[in-house]
Formats: structure tokens, C-alpha cells, sequence
């Protein structure tokens, strides 16, 4: 549905089937779309963003009246529906972005702008059955939005070189401690490709027609502003965005990154209608393609000039250097460049490298420093064959025809995505419940009809995915009690100690990460070392292991399971004799006891 709202977007702005066509494959095919597979949302929601951005156009440029901006509130409503907020928040601010480069210098542009604006403001009632339950409910969770939680999850600087590179920084999970966690984001949200085809076409179509053009005028500037806000803290002027409406509510900055990759899959498809007509814009795909071969290099060249500089004491002019690295790119307050780097040396602590590393067939305890050969030649040398590829094509394009061309571009692209996507490796298995191919989540569901209680474990939602009551979910709602509710702490609570917290009208809260309840525990012994643990050994009633290598291939991939790196199957479930204690909310004074 994004491919061919992608492709439909296109030819309203006039481009050629064979340009719209790579639009689509670009925008659908893209890094937002691979790293976001498994979030429902990314494709639920964003897939409606080109449809949005199409009636834009047609409104503001008049194509279309009142019914079109109807269409487009029907459209924006039904992004709304499925609940990502931020998406469809980014989705209606490109969408004023797209009027306004439509209509500007025209007579009676402040019609057109009303109908965008009538259609925004038909949105809110249309999707009332998802807005209104969703305000009431953030009015009950509501939190303290700070700078800290709001500057998390953005791009940096470092990462755009994955729009020419995406193995940069994200082919190999080592890349993790040193080039995401220092800067407070992970490569589960922001990979910056199109591919290259798509974005040396996207660069011609630019440089070729930014003025006489009109529609490339408006996706140049939804590529910039998104752009430019994907960058959240990394970029002047975050401080005082973050207090306007709708740029208060949501993290993760680099989910702007979205628009930019649309804007550019757009973009590229009028780059293919320029390049075939025009031969001297070829120059500029040939430059693109050789900046792809020369920037990945820079990139390690600098890598490898931090890792020499952090080796030892530094002399006096590599201090001056790294000071100067940290003002061009600057790391967050209180992480240094020798700290970053020295992760590089050691072996990682993060079960989700390690994990990653074995999903690969990888040692688990390898470091970036000893293996980044191998991670450097794998970061390139896809990267590397098709920006080669793509000067061939230029030579080639003096010979063949208009067609034959436009045809290669069109398949290189494919190709490019689509090694691209082999790295996105998603497990499979066979389509029966998980608790018929698992023995552990079998066996849990079994112990919570027989014993009741919630269950432990390290990665928290098992008990959920064996259709019992897990003691975490991925996202909580705190509700603030009312006075005269006790605190029970009989047994104690040896998990985690209360914190107190200033609630509404300042009654202090209470809040007690929920560990009430425990009756079973889930542990892999030697893997997760997680050592969960309620008390004494008197209050295990019983032990049981299990085999399980359906559950740990789901765990670590079926790799896991066999070579030199091969994880024990065995699973530890613990029964306790009586639930732990039961944690409620309470007042301040039960609080400071």
C-alpha cells in the first residue's frame, strides 16, 4: 500500500511510469521500512503517508476542491486509527509544508491553505473513537516529558553517512557500544537509505531542478525539515522546539527520517526522467556514485584515528584534535571519546550485542577492535559493487537507449534493496500455537492454571506469550491512588526497594515496580545471567529443567544451536511455595518507613 501510494504520489507530480515505479520500490524498500519490519505501525500508519501527501498537492494546487479535502481528512483519520501518534503527527506537519511550497506566489493561495486546514480539522472528529478514549487515558498516565526523554532516540551527524553506506554501523551489532549506545540510540530506529540509485537521481533531480520546478521545490524542503528535525538534540534550536504542541509529546526525533526517505524515493523518480532526457546530468549521478566509494573510507579513516588516538596517552596535539572532533560532532555531556572508544576493546556486557552476535553464528564475546576487519569489509563491499555498477551505467548510457537505461536503473535498484534486506534476518516457524512447539511457554501455562501467580523472567514477557501474567510488559500505566491505601510488605520485597514520587496536588506517590504476586521464575543458566531470585533457597517448592531448542532458537537464532558457539538448550523453572509479597500504593508516610 506505501509502494503504490508512493508510485501514485509520483505521477501527481508529473513523473513517467518507469519513475514512479522506482519511487515506489525506493519508498517501500527503504531503511525506515527494513529496521521497523517487526513494528506494526511503521507500515500500518506510515504506509498512508504518500496517499496524504498526494491530496496536498492536489488541494493546494486546486486540482481539487472541497471533495478533495474531504479525501484527505478521510485519509488522515484513518492514520490516525491504529494509534501511532508521532507518525501521523510528522505526516500532517509535511503535509502543511507540501501546501505552502504549493500555493506560495499564487493569487488566492489562502483558499487553498484553508481547504488543508478544513481537512486537518475534520481529522480530529472522524478519529474521535481513537483520540478521545487515548486523551483520557495520557490525562491518568500523564508524565513529565523532560528534555532527557524527549532528546532520546535521535539521529546524529555520524549516522547519515548510512544514506551512501547503510553497513555502517549497522551489519554488525559490535557496532552498538561505540557508534549508538554513547550517543543514546539504537540502530532499531534510523537507517538512513533509498538506496543509491534512488539517491543519486534523488541528487539530480535537486541540482537539475529545484527552479523550475515546483514539486521538487516542496519535496527539497520536506527532505530538509525532516531531515533536520531527525537530528533532534544534535542541531541548534531543540531546547525551544520541544515546548511547542505535538513536538512535546513524542521521542525518538530519528522516526522524522521517514519523510526524508519518502521525499527522496519521490525525488529519485523524477531524477530518472531528467537523467534519460538530459545526458549532462549524468555528471552528477557519476559524482554521487563516486562519493559513495570515497565516504565509507572517510568514515573507518576516522574510526581508525579515535581507536589510535585512545591507544595510549595521547600527545599534546591529539588532545587538540579530539577536541576538536568532539565540537563537529559532539558526544552527550559526560561520555568521552576515550570512553567510546575503549568499549571498542573489550568485550560488551549488552545481552542484545551478544544475542545478536549469535544470531549470526558469531562469537558472543568477541570485541569491535579485534574483529573490525571483517566488520569493515562487510559494511563495504556491497556498497562498494553497486556504486561501481552505477559509473558502468554511465558509461553505458551514451550507447544504449533512453529505455534500456531507465530499465537498468530501475534493476540495479532492486538488486541494491534487496541485499540490502538479507540482513534483516527474521526467524521463522511453523504456524501452530508457541505453546505446542515450546516446552518452557507449554509448561507455564500448565503452572499458572495449577498454581496461579504471575511468572519472572529475564526477558520479562514470557509469561504474556504462554498466555499468562507476566510481572513486566513493555509499557506500563501508573495510576495514582487515592489516600488510605496500605503498603504491604509482608515477606518483604526483595526485588526492588519503593520509590517516592510527588503526585498531583502534592500528595506523594507511592510507586512499586509490581513484583507482587511471583510464583514461577524462568532462568537459562549460563546465558542470560540474569540470577533471578525471590530468597532463600526454603522458598523454592520445586525445580524443573527443561529442553527447549525451539524457544532458544526464537531466543538466538537457529545458528545458536549447532557450531562452535552453540547455546545450551536447558531451561530452569522454579516454583516458590507461597507468592512474594503484594506491593500497593500508598501515602508519603508509609512511603518514608
Amino acid at each position: 500500500w506505501g509502494a503504490w501510494g508512493a508510485w501514485w504520489l509520483a505521477r501527481v507530480l508529473g513523473v513517467s511510469r518507469v519513475g514512479a515505479m522506482l519511487a515506489g520500490i525506493a519508498w517501500s524498500g527503504s531503511g525506515f521500512q527494513l529496521i521497523h519490519l517487526s513494528h506494526q505501525w511503521a507500515y500500518t500508519v506510515g504506509s498512508w503517508m504518500p496517499w496524504a501527501w498526494g491530496l496536498a498537492w492536489r488541494v493546494s494546487r486546486g486540482v481539487d476542491g472541497w471533495r478533495g479535502a474531504l479525501g484527505l481528512a478521510c485519509v488522515l483519520a484513518v492514520q490516525v486509527l491504529p494509534g501511532h501518534f508521532q507518525m501521523a503527527f510528522i505526516t500532517q506537519v509535511t503535509v502543511l509544508v507540501i501546501g505552502v511550497m504549493a500555493v506560495v506566489g499564487e493569487r488566492g493561495w489562502w483558499r487553498r491553505v484553508m481547504g488543508l486546514l478544513l481537512a486537518l480539522g475534520l481529522m480530529f472528529p472522524m478519529a474521535a473513537c481513537q483520540l478521545w478514549p487515548t486523551w483520557e487515558l495520557a490525562r491518568r498516565a500523564e508524565m513529565d516529558r523532560t528534555y532527557e526523554y524527549l532528546s532520546g532516540f535521535a539521529a546524529h551527524w555520524v549516522h547519515l553517512a548510512t544514506y551512501v553506506a547503510p553497513g555502517l554501523f549497522h551489519w554488525s551489532p559490535l557496532w552498538r557500544p561505540i557508534a549508538w549506545d554513547p550517543l543514546r540510540t539504537s540502530p532499531e530506529e534510523h537507517l538512513g537509505y533509498i538506496g543509491l540509485v534512488p539517491l543519486a537521481l534523488a541528487v539530480v533531480a535537486a541540482w537539475v531542478g529545484w527552479r523550475r520546478d515546483r514539486g521538487t521545490r516542496a519535496l527539497l524542503l520536506v527532505a530538509g525539515v525532516s531531515l533536520f528535525l531527525s537530528l533532534g538534540p544534535n542541531v541548534p534550536g531543540f531546547s525551544e522546539l520541544i515546548r511547542l504542541p505535538g513536538f512535546s509529546f513524542f521521542r525518538a526525533p530519528a522516526r522524522w527520517g521517514a519523510a526524508t526517505m519518502l521525499a527522496g524515493a519521490v525525488l529519485a523518480g523524477i531524477g530518472v526522467d531528467r537523467i534519460v532526457r538530459e545526458a549532462r546530468s549524468r555528471w552528477t549521478f557519476l559524482f554521487v556514485s563516486l562519493a559513495a566509494l570515497v565516504i565509507p573510507f572517510l568514515v573507518i579513516g576516522v574510526v581508525e584515528f579515535c581507536l589510535a588516538l585512545t591507544s595510549s596517552r595521547p600527545p599534546e596535539w591529539a588532545t587538540e584534535v579530539l577536541r576538536w572532533i568532539n565540537i563537529i560532532a559532539p558526544l552527550p555531556e559526560g561520555t568521552g571519546l576515550g570512553d567510546t572508544m575503549a568499549w571498542a576493546r573489550r568485550q560488551t556486557n549488552n545481552p542484545i550485542v551478544e544475542t545478536a552476535l549469535l544470531r549470526k553464528g558469531l562469537n558472543p564475546v568477541a570485541t569491535f577492535a579485534g574483529t573490525r576487519g571483517a566488520i569493515y569489509v562487510e559494511a563495504m563491499i556491497e556498497s562498494a559493487i553497486v556504486a561501481v555498477l552505477m559509473m558502468g551505467m554511465v558509461g553505458y548510457a551514451r550507447r544504449g537507449g533512453r529505455r534500456v537505461f531507465a530499465g537498468c536503473l530501475l534493476a540495479l535498484t532492486v538488486v541494491d534493496l534487496g541485499l540490502v534486506g538479507r540482513h534483516r534476518q527474521i526467524e521463522d516457524a511453523p504456524l501452530r500455537p508457541l505453546t505446542e512447539q515450546s516446552p518452557v511457554l507449554a509448561r507455564l501455562g500448565e503452572l499458572t492454571r495449577e498454581t496461579g501467580g504471575r511468572t519472572l523472567d529475564g526477558l520479562g514477557n514470557l509469561g504474556m506469550v504462554a498466555g499468562a501474567s507476566p510481572v513486566m510488559s513493555y509499557r506500563t500505566l501508573d495510576i495514582e491512588a487515592d489516600r488510605g491505601l496500605h503498603l504491604d510488605l509482608q515477606g518483604q520485597n526483595r526485588m526492588r526497594n519503593p520509590g517516592v514520587l510527588n503526585g498531583r496536588e502534592g500528595i506523594p506517590t507511592v510507586l512499586i515496580f509490581d513484583f507482587a504476586d511471583v510464583r514461577h521464575l524462568v532462568d537459562q543458566p549460563g546465558r542470560n545471567g540474569y540470577g533471578l531470585n525471590l530468597g532463600t533457597n526454603e522458598e523454592v517448592a520445586t525445580r524443573e529443567r527443561l529442553e527447549d531448542p525451539a524457544l532458544t532458537s526464537w531466543l538466538y537464532g537457529k545458528r545458536a544451536l549447532a557450531g562452535s558457539y552453540a547455546v545450551d538448550p536447558g531451561f530452569l523453572i522454579r516454583v516458590t511455595r507461597q507468592p512474594s509479597s503484594r506491593a500497593l500504593l500508598g501515602d508519603s508516610d508509609v512511603g518514608r518507613e
